[in-house]
């Protein structure tokens, strides 16, 4: 079972290493992670008020599936297409630009990848 935790990230003496701290324990309770697996929150919930993460899977109300990306080049959260019968897979949409109450996170690209195909 996976354990998704919120908590600080730090790094040891300049070393490219992460660490998690929980927020309930002390730096003695420090677990090394795979950096590829931090995602930041995007500051919005589906429409059972679950906070939307980067890389959640989420699906609409028209049964289309898209990923929540961060965009380096326009410094915003946005929907990519990965699964749909209606639209381009791959098209990228302003995470604000979908109304909230259609939404629901299904999962997320570590734990249900089988959502992408």
């Amino acid at each position: 079972m996976v354990c998704w935790l919120y908590c600080e990230i730090w790094t040891y003496r300049g070393r490219k290493k992460y660490y998690i701290i929980p927020s309930y324990a002390s730096v003695l309770y420090s677990f090394l992670i795979d950096e590829n697996t931090i995602c930041h929150c995007t500051g919005r919930k589906d429409k059972n008020k679950k906070l939307i993460w980067e890389n959640d899977i989420v699906r609409d109300e028209h049964g289309n599936f898209y990923k929540a990306i961060w965009q380096n080049n326009h410094y915003q959260f946005s929907w990519s297409c990965v699964k749909s019968d209606v639209f381009f897979i791959g098209a990228k949409w302003d995470l604000w630009s979908f109304e909230i109450s259609g939404i629901e996170v299904v999962g997320n690209i570590f734990d249900n990848p089988e959502l992408l195909d």
